[in-house]
């Protein structure tokens, strides 16, 4: 059985990329805005995006949307986003709805920072 507590976010800096590492699943609900308005708030200062996705079991159609206006916003902010560390689920569903076709994924975090850097 997934595990379907609270999602959480903890950013971490690495020069001018922000990893944000999930905790969680990113479904329907506040943590899901909360994900898109914290993304924002660090390209407004300039920053490149890492979603560290390594601890998210599960993800539902209000997770991609969120995904899907994550990257929106990083386009408008003429930034980056990648993903890392994708679950076997999660890789499974953004493979599904081709999301993979637009957005960039590494298998961990320190090949996702290095390419953005």
């Amino acid at each position: 059985m997934l595990d379907m507590s609270p999602t959480t976010y903890r950013t971490e800096m690495s020069g001018n990329v922000a990893v944000i590492s999930c905790s969680g699943p990113i479904t329907f609900g506040l943590q899901s805005t909360e994900l898109h308005v914290r993304v924002k708030e660090l390209l407004s200062e300039g920053h490149r995006v890492v979603l560290n996705m390594s601890q998210v079991p599960a993800m539902d159609s209000s997770g991609i949307g969120t995904l899907f206006a994550i990257y929106t916003s990083t386009l408008n902010s003429e930034s980056k986003l990648a993903l890392a560390g994708l679950t076997p689920h999660v890789l499974e569903v953004l493979t599904i709805t081709k999301a993979l076709s637009l957005i960039e994924s590494y298998p961990d975090v320190g090949a996702a920072v290095k390419a953005m850097a």
